[in-house]
């Protein structure tokens, strides 16, 4: 078993509108092209997303990985995610 960070990339109104107002966004996170979904613990990148079960919408994709300094901005998400699901 690993930890799973599950992201979901591409704008869509429905679930992941862009963050228009922010003039320079420092990543992709910050952005709003990148959104980090969930935190689970599975054996396989398929299993943390089945587990999850995110939406996803035309031009968009949803991809796990297992290494949070991957992504630039990626461990400023999961603190975020960890701060606000208490």
């Amino acid at each position: 078993m690993h930890t799973y960070y599950v992201i979901r990339s591409g704008y869509n109104a429905a679930n992941q509108p862009s963050h228009a107002r922010i003039p320079c966004p420092v990543n992709d996170f910050e952005s709003g092209y990148l959104k980090l979904v969930g935190v689970v613990d599975a054996a396989s990148p398929e299993a943390a997303i089945d587990h999850v079960n995110p939406t996803c919408h035309n031009k968009q994709r949803v991809f796990a990985t297992t290494n949070d300094y991957s992504i630039d901005g990626l461990r400023a998400a999961v603190r975020m995610l960890r701060l606000y699901s208490r």
